[in-house]
């Protein structure tokens, strides 16, 4: 037999649950109250702090000065202060002349470039036909250290390449620290007119194994990729040698249109966004039914170390060489109002196996190296064996 509850119970129930939804609720707008008051109060101290160094300058400082200037200089500081050293800030003046250049087409001194972690600065990696850092004394992994006096390990990679390139006929000044000879040089380079940029190059390989050097994931390459692919396939190839090495990256959709015909359904890689959110991209289930080994070295940056990653994850592809770069953050544009650019790592990215590669990079499954002096013998001289493609080869081969 139930039992009835009292009225007085009842009402007694209902009045702790208003009580408590009161009380969760309060609780909530409160913690945001508090939130938000310690962000204003944050802010308020910072407008507080500024002002008074401003006031302290108009006062005291001897010479005269440019406030735009100061403002300038306050706002490069707070963006340089964050712990990345891929954000920047760009004043209206210098952010307009880049504009200008980008609108004109590719303008600059004609280098491939890169990260190099080791020295903070930028490893020359290539130079294309008819360059004119070339012709003015740059070498093949030469580290640029500086830009106009700036050094890199200041103003970050993407801001240092921004800064080479430029108006047609002007000269920037680089200070080089050439690692193979140990000498530190200053250079002043004049910067070329627009320059053709090479992506891919393809071949076969002793009669039947296909080979692609990809120079970068820049837009297109995954057009000629393909197009790559196709040709090698109905040259009857039984194997693949794909070479990431002295790849400096490019973009993550160009690269999704590459690896996802060369392994199976599943994650290529996931993104997470300032707000938080995870997004995952996949590839469908077509894949390549042959053995396919990627070549990559420490110079692999970027987007190619996710190419390399999501292959080998997959158990489509086989590593050889050394590990990469170790790079996973990606940048955002955000024009200010008054024409000045905040550029900021909104995005980093993860392999299929949820890890970020941001200083740490892809570590190869057979591990060949050649030290700078061979390489440089072979890429600029001809000389010597390329190592980790005779091993790519021969485990195809056998």
């Amino acid at each position: 037999m139930k039992r009835k509850i009292p009225i007085s119970m009842l009402l007694a129930l209902v009045m702790l649950a208003a009580v408590a939804a009161f009380n969760v609720s309060y609780i909530i707008i409160w913690n945001t109250f508090n939130d938000r008051l310690t962000t204003l109060n944050a802010r308020e101290a910072a407008f507080i702090k500024l002002s008074e160094i401003a006031a302290y300058v108009d006062e005291y400082y001897i010479r005269e000065y440019d406030p735009e200037s100061l403002l300038d200089g306050a706002a490069e500081g707070y963006i340089g202060a964050l712990p990345d050293s891929s954000s920047y800030y760009v004043s209206a003046e210098e952010a307009d002349i880049r504009d200008k250049a980008e609108e004109n087409g590719f303008t600059g001194i004609g280098i491939v470039g890169c990260r190099n972690r080791e020295y903070s600065g930028i490893s020359v990696l290539d130079m294309y036909e008819g360059s004119t850092a070339a012709e003015f004394g740059v070498e093949r992994f030469d580290v640029i250290t500086a830009v106009d006096g700036k050094s890199v390990a200041s103003i970050g990679y993407e801001n240092a390449m921004e800064r080479i390139r430029g108006e047609e006929g002007t000269s920037v000044k680089l200070t080089l620290y050439r690692e193979r000879t140990g000498e530190t040089l200053t250079l002043h380079v004049r910067r070329g007119a627009v320059i053709s940029e090479h992506t891919l190059d393809h071949r076969i390989l002793d009669g039947q194994i296909g080979y692609i050097a990809i120079d970068n994931f820049d837009a297109g390459t995954d057009t000629l990729f393909l197009a790559a692919l196709s040709d090698l396939k109905n040259a009857g190839i039984t194997s693949l040698i794909l070479d990431v090495r002295m790849n400096p990256g490019g973009y993550m959709d160009v690269m999704t249109n590459m690896a996802d015909p060369l392994m199976p359904e599943g994650v290529i890689y996931a993104q997470q966004h300032s707000s938080g959110e995870m997004t995952e991209v996949y590839s469908d289930e077509e894949s390549l039914d042959l053995p396919i080994v990627v070549l990559i070295d420490e110079y692999t940056s970027g987007v190619g170390e996710y190419f390399a990653a999501a292959l080998q994850i997959s158990g489509s592809a086989t590593l050889v060489g050394t590990t990469t770069a170790g790079f996973g953050y990606a940048q955002s544009r955000l024009d200010l109002s008054d024409g000045s650019v905040m550029v900021l790592s909104s995005l980093e990215y993860y392999t299929p196996e949820g890890v970020s590669l941001q200083e740490v990079g892809v570590s190869p499954d057979v591990k060949v190296s050649m030290n700078l002096d061979a390489r440089y013998a072979l890429l600029e001289e001809g000389k010597g064996e390329d190592l980790p493609l005779r091993e790519a080869v021969a485990m195809l081969t056998e």
